[in-house]
C-alpha cells in the first residue's frame, strides 16, 4: 500500500498518433495528431496504469510525470483502496478535435460532489459532430488521464534536493540544470488536461503572432488561468472556454487584418467579450531559471537502429578503373623484358 511504480515508454511514434489502432490496442486509448500530442502521451499511459489498477480495487496517484526528450516517465504511488478506485471515472475523459482550427473540448466520463462522496454520470458538454468555430469535422481521441500530472508537495520536495550542497553528495548525477528547470516548469504548470499551441493559432488564421505574454496576461485579466506545459514554452495552458481564446483571436485579426484567411467562417463570428477589450501584459512569475533548455547540439536525437551483420549491405565491387591502374606498371614492364631476349638471341 502506497508502494512507488517507476514507469518509462519510449513507444513515442505509437503514442504520437501514428498508429492510433496499435495505441487503443496497448494503452486503452487513442491518440492524435495535435499540438498537445507529448501531453496527450503522458496522460494515455497513465490512464492505461490507473485502469489496470482499478480492475484489482487500488488507486494510482501520479508523483511527477514528465515527457523528456523522446520518452515518457511516470512516477506513481500505488494504494490499495477499492473506495476510491471509484474515481477512476471522474479522472477520464476524451477529448473531440477539430480537423482545421485547433479547437478541442474535453468530455470527463463521470462527476463527484465533494465532501458526500456521491459519484453521478456526467453530462455531455461537447458541442456534437461538427466545430462551433469554423464548422469543421471533430475527431475523437482517448480516453486518457485527466486529473493531475504531479503532485505539488513532492515537485517542491524534488527542488529543495537542487541545491549546490547537494549536488557534491551525488556525483552521479550530472544533468542538475536540466533537472531544475523542468521541475520548476512543472511546478509553475497548471492542472487543465490538455493546451492550445499559440504559433499553431495564429497560422490556421495566416495572422501575425500574437505577443505570447500579452495574450496570456489577457487571459489572466479575463478571471482564467493560464500556464505553459513543461515541454512547450509556447503552450497556452488554460481553463478559458474555447470560444473565449478564438475570440482573442478574432479581436486581435480586426487589429491587424490577415491578407487571406482560410478559414472566414471563423473570423465572421461575432466575439462575445464585453468591449473595448484592453490588451494586458503577464508580468515576470515564478523564479529566473532556465526551464526550457535547447538541445546539447544539431541534429540531436534517435539515431537509426544498429543492423546485424545479415542486414548489412554487400560491399561493392571495385571500379574497373583502379583495377586497370594496378594493372598498368605490369604492362609497362612487359616490352622491355621482350627486347632483352632478343637481344640475347642476336649475340
Amino acid at each position: 500500500d502506497g508502494g512507488l511504480l517507476c514507469i518509462t515508454s519510449t513507444d513515442m511514434p505509437v503514442l504520437g498518433g501514428n498508429h492510433p489502432e496499435t495505441c487503443f490496442a496497448r494503452y486503452g486509448g487513442s491518440a492524435l495528431k495535435a499540438g498537445y500530442v507529448h501531453e496527450m502521451a503522458l496522460r494515455l499511459v497513465l490512464h492505461s496504469f490507473a485502469s489496470a489498477a482499478a480492475r484489482c480495487g487500488r488507486e494510482v496517484i501520479p508523483l511527477l510525470c514528465a515527457s523528456i526528450d523522446f520518452y515518457v516517465r511516470l512516477f506513481v504511488r500505488v494504494y490499495d483502496s477499492p473506495q476510491r478506485a471509484k474515481r477512476h471515472a471522474s479522472k477520464t475523459a476524451i477529448v473531440h478535435q477539430c480537423v482545421q482550427c485547433d479547437s478541442f473540448f474535453t468530455q470527463k466520463f463521470g462527476e463527484i460532489e465533494e465532501g458526500k462522496e456521491k459519484f453521478r454520470v456526467a453530462k455531455v458538454t461537447c458541442p456534437g459532430s461538427e466545430c462551433p468555430e469554423c464548422g469543421g469535422r471533430l475527431k475523437v481521441g482517448g480516453p486518457f488521464h485527466s486529473g493531475p500530472l504531479y503532485d505539488t508537495d513532492f515537485v517542491q520536495r524534488c527542488l529543495q534536493v537542487c541545491t549546490p550542497e547537494n549536488m557534491s553528495t551525488l556525483p552521479g548525477v550530472t544533468s542538475w540544470k536540466k533537472i531544475t528547470g523542468l521541475l520548476t516548469a512543472m511546478k509553475e504548470e497548471n492542472d487543465d488536461a490538455l493546451f492550445y499551441k499559440l504559433p499553431n493559432l495564429c497560422k490556421s488564421l495566416k495572422v501575425n503572432q500574437v505577443p505570447l505574454r500579452q495574450f496570456r496576461g489577457t487571459l489572466t485579466s479575463l478571471g482564467y488561468r493560464v500556464s505553459h506545459f513543461h515541454r512547450e514554452p509556447q503552450a497556452i495552458k488554460t481553463n478559458a472556454p474555447n470560444h473565449v481564446v478564438f475570440d482573442l483571436l478574432r479581436l486581435w485579426a480586426e487589429e491587424h487584418p490577415p491578407t487571406k484567411c482560410p478559414l472566414p467562417a471563423l473570423l465572421g463570428k461575432e466575439i462575445s467579450l464585453p468591449r473595448p477589450l484592453e490588451w494586458r501584459t503577464e508580468g515576470h512569475q515564478g523564479e529566473k531559471v532556465a526551464k526550457f533548455l535547447p538541445n546539447p547540439e544539431p541534429n540531436w536525437g534517435p539515431k537509426p537502429r544498429a543492423r546485424s551483420g545479415a542486414e548489412r549491405p554487400a560491399e561493392e565491387p571495385q571500379p574497373k578503373r583502379q583495377t586497370l591502374a594496378l594493372e598498368a606498371p605490369e604492362a609497362a614492364e612487359a616490352p622491355e623484358q621482350a627486347t632483352a631476349k632478343d637481344s640475347r638471341k642476336a649475340q
